[in-house]
């Protein structure tokens, strides 16, 4: 048979494998469950429904033209549903402070009877008096204030690189997600590439398939299959997590999401590709679970120093020099790319952080085969050092 449908039996046989495997189905749903979990419930505990104040104006008060539709248009703008009543005089307006059915009822243009007045009431009142009294102004002088924008100036706050700042937080929030994302995927399929291979080993099971696949063929289809299950887990999971945010209607992207989007499936392919690789070399090495972790502690160690750098200096400061050569280490580019991706990085530096990573991606895997080879046989217990002493098995 060819090489590549040698290789196509093995990833076929770990497919099979996995997705027969309960526990990767359960580890699986249980996982969109907890992302769906995370953006549906607080809002399920934490929405109380919109704001709502209820306002009075005392019959006759000295108050400026447009003050009720000028206040309820400032509450508008701070997410509260305003109510303007009149209240006949001052005893029916005590009676209503008292009997908790207004907040607030303002009585001329300096003073405001309220038992507990909220801080955000209180300002929109302020600011509606003001504003009101400015139109009122406006008009005497001649000027129409109809064009002047005054409850509505359309400020846009943005940053220095040209951003509007609730699209650079949205890109960071997102950067952030999905670097979370990809490091748990690696992770947990990584350990489960680590275990298989164990207990293949130790079964002796390994001895047999090897019979009639070369070692770098076994290696390529254990790589291959769970990358393509990888990927598969990050799309059911991204697709959980819109439909979450779908619900609770908070779905709200950046423009270069797609970018994002391509750029985590391609780093993440290539990535895989090199710390699965490393991982499954460690699972060569031992003969047990215990062992295996052992062997792949310094792997997890460096995998985690690896995220939480990204995470700590490349998703808050995606243009910095350190995000700049993290994107460049084929260890690190699966992790930062995607996060620098959110917030508009350069396409070059996306194709050259790609191309290097692949590069390394292809050293590493032919390094892990050569490692793979000469311990997956060995019958016992070997240090990396062993592995790399020892002559592969062809």
């Amino acid at each position: 048979m060819r090489p590549r449908d040698v290789i196509a039996l093995v990833v076929r046989r770990e497919m099979g494998d996995r997705l027969g495997n309960r526990a990767f189905l359960v580890t699986t749903a249980i996982s969109v469950l907890a992302i769906v979990a995370i953006i549906v419930v607080p809002g399920l505990f934490d929405d109380d429904g919109p704001t709502t104040w209820d306002v009075g104006v005392l019959a006759g008060a000295a108050l400026p033209d447009g003050f009720d539709d000028t206040l309820v248009t400032i509450g508008d703008a701070s997410d509260a549903e305003v109510t303007v009543s009149e209240v006949d005089d001052r005893a029916d307006a005590d009676t209503a402070i008292t009997d908790g059915d207004l907040d607030a009822v303002v009585l001329d243009d300096q003073t405001v009877l309220a038992d507990d007045l909220p801080g955000g009431l209180e300002r929109a009142i302020e600011q509606s008096l003001a504003t009101a009294g400015l139109a009122d102004a406006l008009e005497e002088a001649g000027v129409d204030p109809s064009g002047l924008d005054l409850l509505d100036p359309d400020l846009v706050v943005v940053t220095p690189d040209g951003q509007d700042e609730q699209t650079r937080e949205t890109a960071l929030g997102l950067g952030f997600i999905v670097t979370i994302l990809l490091f748990l995927t690696l992770q947990i399929n990584g350990a489960s590439l680590l275990t298989t291979t164990v207990e293949e080993k130790s079964s002796r099971v390994v001895e047999v398939l090897l019979a009639t696949v070369r070692p770098w063929q076994m290696l390529s289809g254990k790589l291959l299959a769970m990358t393509l299950l990888s990927v598969g887990q990050l799309v059911l999971y991204a697709v959980a997590g819109l439909g979450a945010f779908s619900l609770t209607g908070d779905v709200s992207l950046p423009d270069g999401s797609p970018m994002v989007v391509v750029t985590s499936l391609v780093m993440f392919l290539l990535g895989f590709g090199l710390w699965g690789a490393i991982y499954a070399v460690a699972g060569s090495l031992a003969t047990s679970a215990e062992e295996a972790q052992s062997s792949a502690g310094p792997i997890g160690f460096v995998a985690a120093a690896v995220y939480g750098t990204v995470i700590i200096g490349v998703v808050p400061n995606p243009d910095g020099t350190l995000a700049q050569v993290l994107s460049f280490i084929p260890l690190s580019a699966p992790f930062a790319l995607p996060a620098r991706a959110a917030a508009g990085v350069p396409v070059w530096e996306v194709v050259v952080g790609a191309v290097l990573t692949g590069l390394g991606t292809w050293l590493g895997v032919r390094l892990a085969g050569r490692l793979y080879s000469a311990a997956v046989l060995s019958g016992g217990r070997m240090t990396w050092r062993d592995a790399f002493r020892a002559e592969p098995i062809r």
